[in-house]
């Protein structure tokens, strides 16, 4: 299940080209969220598609997600984010690998948070009703701890970027200046794309280089 925001309120709770781009925010967010199911359809797995509706917690919406789809009867999910712009069907298959010799699977992020988690079903009704820091920089500590104190298996993938803010993507851009990425970069700016301009990017929207006010990592399976 492919789970998250719409690409219209993404552009408002992370304007990465500033408040008053709304249009290239919107066309971003709407970019990133078909590449990121072009990515999961290779996979060649089943995927739902779910949306966060009403005033319910970010935890109650991915928590009601994942019961619904192990509900559906699958034994394994793999929950990602359409801000991770590293993701590759290379990485997914070796989550759905390490699932297959570990409870769960983990991608840090850079940040502290997590950008991918693998999870079967025993081990999702262990932890689904403790509180966890979702969207907070903690996130990944406090998760291991708790992985730990339940003597919960986890294969740890290696860490990986996320956007959350200007200068995330900036950076992202300075790193893989010829990235799809990159390029949508400079169709929504209307001007090239090179490492110097990447990092004089960052300077242009001195407004919005503070971190946004959270994550939201969608869900597959």
């Amino acid at each position: 299940m492919f789970f998250s925001l719409s690409p219209e309120q993404e552009a408002k709770r992370k304007p990465l080209f500033g408040r008053d781009r709304s249009k290239e925010n919107i066309q971003f967010w709407r970019h990133r969220q078909a590449e990121t199911l072009e990515t999961l359809q290779q996979l060649g797995v089943p995927i739902e598609t779910g949306k966060i509706v009403g005033k319910k917690s970010f935890q109650e919406h991915l928590i009601a997600s994942m019961d619904a789809c192990f509900n559906k009867g699958f034994e394994q999910i793999i929950v990602v984010g359409n801000d991770t712009p590293d993701l590759q069907l290379k990485l997914l298959k070796r989550a759905a690998r390490g699932l297959r010799r570990s409870s769960t699977v983990l991608q840090p992020a850079i940040d502290g948070g997590i950008n991918l988690l693998g999870i079967d079903r025993k081990s999702f009704e262990r932890i689904k009703h403790k509180s966890l820091p979702w969207q907070q920089k903690n996130l990944l500590e406090s998760l291991l701890n708790l992985l730990t104190q339940g003597n919960i298996e986890c294969e740890l993938l290696p860490i990986g970027s996320d956007l959350d803010n200007l200068i995330d993507l900036a950076s992202h851009v300075f790193c893989n200046i010829k990235s799809k990425l990159a390029k949508l970069v400079a169709i929504l700016l209307s001007a090239p794309i090179n490492k110097r301009k990447a990092l004089l990017f960052i300077s242009a929207y001195p407004p919005f280089l503070q971190k946004s006010s959270g994550r939201a990592p969608p869900v597959l399976n």
